[in-house]
């Protein structure tokens, strides 16, 4: 250990080069980069001791504590900021204070400074908490600079907000983070920072904590931002356009709103099912309890819950319940069957009917027993707060949502608890007997 340690004060030592020593110039940053790219291509992504070790060796005899914010945004944008623990103290010191300027270059160095605190060597439970208070505090010092919004405005200081959802809320209860990012849209923010305001999405959770006065505030001005972002972007950036529609949806939606859970739920326009009677919206399912999976092909953990779902369609097969795979038209199909790697993606850029054709082969192929449906809105819906999937929503008979964020890779037992609550809530027919828990059906034999 003691010998672990001389070698990381040498290092930096290396990096220091003393109080008085020559600023690096552009010419010996450029060097370190290309050293570094050059290292990199002989180490395995996941050897992180062989990372750190290339990462040292470019920029040693750099003094990185006269480094200007250009020099190190170079190194950042180079893959060079973030990897050693030996230089983290000598960037973060330099950048925090380039940050005390009151411009945008200030706020722009502590915007960098979180984005380049490196991760443990050790990855403990505790040093990884120990990890995430100090990307959060650093993410709220460059939210809270008051430079803030104008960085917004130039296109900026966006990495805050990709970071800005990581945040743990305990931090956040104790800061004025939610009126500070809610006073920085004040300002006219870029496309590019407006397309990354749903970073925030976690703090709607209503299990957050957040106020939700304050909440409403921070919504209407984000939705109000984001609209006026999109009267700024060529007719020809589609990506971009698309992008923003997605975050104003979002900020305009039910989740966002607080009105989803113990709400009716927003309305879905199927466009394809493999019901045997066509469904249209979420209206034909009436009646009836409804088990929303929101998947994809090319989504491996979603594929991995499948003998799960297939699970709760064999015990609610005859009783009032319809488990729904919802996803949305992606512009390719993955073939998961295919031997070779290489003909697993098929592209369906530009035609939805061929995407929609290939659907009942893989249901076969899956074994997919339940209702599949293409829906009009995005897999990763806004209104329905699903950034990730699989993502299961459960509604009950009058369409109103009781249960959402739910990851159907868990133990089944525990969807099968909250369908079988509603069935006898709305006495509808349920199954005599709970689920068995993972496992237990080996114990009892």
């Amino acid at each position: 250990m003691r010998s672990k340690t001389l070698a990381a004060v040498a290092v930096a030592g290396l990096l220091v080069l003393g109080a008085h020593a020559a600023p690096p110039s552009d010419d010996d940053i450029k060097t370190a980069v290309n050293s570094y790219k050059e290292a990199s291509k002989n180490i395995p992504r996941n050897d992180r001791a062989a990372m750190i070790k290339g990462a040292d060796a470019a920029l040693a005899g750099l003094s990185l504590s006269e480094a200007s914010l250009s020099q190190l945004d170079a190194l950042f944008k180079g893959g060079l900021l973030g990897v050693s623990p030996a230089s983290a103290e000598v960037i973060g010191q330099r950048l925090l204070s380039l940050g005390a300027s009151t411009g945008v270059d200030g706020c722009e160095a502590l915007a960098l400074r979180a984005s380049t605190i490196p991760q443990p060597t050790e990855r403990t439970p505790e040093s990884m908490r120990a990890y995430q208070t100090q990307v959060s505090t650093a993410t709220l010092a460059a939210l809270h600079h008051p430079a803030f919004g104008k960085a917004l405005g130039e296109g900026k200081g966006t990495s805050v907000l990709a970071s800005l959802g990581r945040v743990s809320t305990d931090q956040l209860g104790t800061s004025s983070a939610v009126a500070d990012l809610t006073k920085a849209l004040g300002h006219e923010i870029s496309p590019d920072a407006a397309m990354r305001l749903t970073a925030v999405s976690s703090w709607f959770d209503p299990k957050s904590g957040i106020d939700k006065g304050h909440l409403d505030t921070l919504r209407t001005t984000a939705l109000a931002a984001v609209n006026s972002a999109k009267t700024r972007v060529a007719p020809d950036q589609a990506a971009t356009l698309t992008r923003l529609k997605d975050a104003a949806a979002f900020f305009d939606g039910a989740y966002a709103k607080q009105s989803l859970v113990n709400h009716t739920a927003p309305e879905l326009h199927f466009i394809w099912s493999n019901s045997p009677s066509p469904i249209k919206s979420l209206e034909d399912l009436r009646g009836k309890v409804v088990m929303l999976d929101f998947w994809a092909t090319w989504c491996g953990p979603c594929i991995a819950s499948f003998p799960n779902i297939r699970q709760l369609q064999a015990r609610y097969k005859d009783l009032p319940v319809a488990i729904v795979g919802v996803t949305s038209i992606q512009g390719n199909h993955y073939d998961q069957k295919a031997t070779d790697p290489k003909n697993r993606r098929i592209d369906c850029k530009d035609d939805p009917a061929k995407e929609m054709s290939l659907m009942p082969g893989f249901a076969k192929d899956m074994e997919m027993s339940w209702l599949i449906a293409f829906s009009e809105e995005n897999v990763f819906n806004p209104s329905y707060g699903v950034f990730g999937i699989p993502h299961a929503v459960i509604i009950d008979p009058n369409g109103v949502v009781r249960h959402r964020g739910i990851h159907p890779g868990g133990d089944p037992a525990e969807e099968a608890a909250l369908i079988d609550a509603l069935l006898k809530e709305f006495k509808l027919s349920a199954p005599a007997e709970p689920m068995k828990a993972k496992g237990e059906e080996k114990k009892g034999g």
